[in-house]
């Protein structure tokens, strides 16, 4: 936990408004599945009113149409996401790779020779930013996916799947 909590640190302290951004962007994306659900319902529902002669097509289409929208912000937001994640990346590295460097111009010439302290310098030079960021970026991600399921239950939505099976061979699609 204190590693995670120090990679964290580590990285908004590098670049604090791409990581506040990329924060505000997994939010976001916690209400896309529900959203996406809820507008599915809609959808159902509207095209079984539509062959009972309750609904026109243009409720459908707009219901489409929005579904549609919603793919196109979410494809954004990922994009957007992607983008400041490798910024984020990219800085923290040559931050970090900075910092080591400063810190082997103090070591001493007979210290760089041995082949174990070689092998610790050697051990830096590999992709470090993606290790801190990956590591911010999961508990992110188990941080979305924990939110939206919550969300999710909240509304009633898996739970309430579970018996719709029968309304649907009497006929019935509508959901809540």
């Amino acid at each position: 936990m204190k590693t995670i909590i120090k990679a964290f640190f580590t990285v908004i302290k590098i670049k604090p408004v791409a990581v506040s951004s990329i924060i505000l962007l997994k939010l976001s994306q916690v209400f896309v599945p529900l959203l996406s659900l809820t507008i599915l319902q809609k959808l159902i529902n509207s095209v079984q009113y539509y062959f009972e002669e309750r609904a026109d097509i243009m409720g459908i289409t707009y219901i489409i149409l929005g579904q549609i929208g919603l793919t196109i912000i979410n494809n954004v937001i990922l994009k957007i996401d992607q983008h400041l994640s490798t910024y984020v990346q990219l800085n923290l590295e040559l931050e970090i790779k900075a910092k080591i460097s400063n810190e082997i111009l103090d070591v001493n010439y007979e210290k760089i020779e041995d082949h174990e302290f070689y092998n610790l310098i050697q051990r830096t030079q590999g992709d470090l930013g993606s290790q801190f960021l990956g590591l911010v970026n999961n508990v992110l991600e188990i941080s979305r996916t924990i939110i939206s399921t919550d969300f999710m239950k909240q509304k009633g939505l898996p739970s309430n799947m579970k018996n719709k099976g029968t309304e649907m061979m009497k006929g019935r699609i509508l959901f809540p």
